[in-house]
C-alpha cells in the first residue's frame, strides 16, 4: 500500500499491510544475511571436523577458527539486522492483534447493547399495550357512568313531572 492508501484505510487494514510489509522486509533481511551465516557454519563444520579428526592445534582447525573469527562481526551485524526487522514485524503484528482485539471489543459491546435496546423496546410496547387496554377499560366506564347519569337524569325528570 502507499502511503496515501495507509494514511486512509482502516486502523486494521493500515496495521494488517505493515505488518505484511514487515514479513517481507524480514524475508529479505535474512535472504540478504544468509550467505554470511551460512559461510560461518560452514567454518563451524569444519572447525569441528578438524578438531575431531586432527586436534585442535592443527592447521585446518586454526584456519577454520581464524575464518571464524573474522566473519564474527558481519555475522554479528546479520543477526542485529535480523533481530532488528523480526522486532519491527512483532511490534507490527501486536498492533494488528490490538486492533483485531478492539474490534471484538467493540463488536461484543455492540451485541450487549442491541440486547439492552431490544429489552426496553419490549418494554415500551408491554407498556403501550397495558396502556391501550387501559384506555379501553377507561373509556368503557366513562360509557358507562354516562350512562348511568343518563337513567338518573331519566329518573329524576320522570319524577318531576309526576303528579304528587
Amino acid at each position: 500500500m502507499t502511503a496515501t492508501q495507509i494514511r486512509d484505510a482502516t486502523p486494521l487494514a493500515a496495521a494488517s499491510a505493515e505488518l505484511l510489509a514487515a514479513d517481507a522486509a524480514v524475508a529479505k533481511v535474512e535472504r540478504e544475511v544468509a550467505p554470511v551465516l551460512d559461510r560461518c557454519a560452514a567454518w563451524h563444520e569444519q572447525l569441528n571436523d578438524a578438531t575431531g579428526t586432527r586436534g585442535s592445534g592443527s592447521l585446518a582447525a586454526r584456519r577454520a577458527a581464524s575464518e571464524i573469527v573474522r566473519l564474527s562481526a558481519q555475522v554479528t551485524a546479520a543477526r542485529r539486522k535480523v533481530e532488528v526487522a523480526q522486532r519491527k514485524r512483532d511490534a507490527a503484528r501486536e498492533t494488528v492483534e490490538s486492533e483485531q482485539r478492539a474490534i471484538a471489543d467493540l463488536e461484543r459491546r455492540i451485541a450487549g447493547q442491541q440486547q439492552r435496546e431490544a429489552r426496553q423496546a419490549a418494554v415500551i410496547e408491554a407498556t403501550e399495550r397495558q396502556l391501550a387496554e387501559k384506555r379501553v377499560a377507561l373509556d368503557v366506564e366513562r360509557r358507562e357512568l354516562r350512562r348511568l347519569r343518563d337513567e338518573l337524569a331519566t329518573l329524576k325528570d320522570d319524577h318531576v313531572h309526576e303528579p304528587p
